[in-house]
């Protein structure tokens, strides 16, 4: 994302932007996947399951919430600091 005008590279915030929505999304697949998982496998051990239903709400409501909260963090703390970072300056240092 070239901001207007700016021959040294991208405008931070469009760095930001560009970082947590690509961590966002890889997150956002693999959560879908594991509930995908966790679902099929809690059918298939129904009869090892005492007293939890296989679709139970208490933990497959604020487990994926917890992991995106997770993800989004791990996302967001990398790219402040590659946002905050002159461009020009970090490939020079490479």
């Amino acid at each position: 994302m070239l901001a207007s005008g700016d021959p040294e590279g991208g405008v931070p915030g469009g760095i930001l932007v560009l970082m947590i929505g690509y961590g966002m999304r890889l997150s956002a697949v693999g959560i879908v996947v594991g509930l995908l998982a966790a679902l099929i496998l809690t059918r298939a051990m129904t009869t090892t399951l005492v007293g939890i239903k296989p679709a139970d709400p208490v933990t497959f409501v604020p487990m994926p919430a917890l992991s995106f909260l997770i993800s989004a963090a791990a996302t967001w703390i990398p790219a402040r600091r590659t946002a905050s970072r002159d461009a020009s300056t970090a490939l020079r240092e490479q």
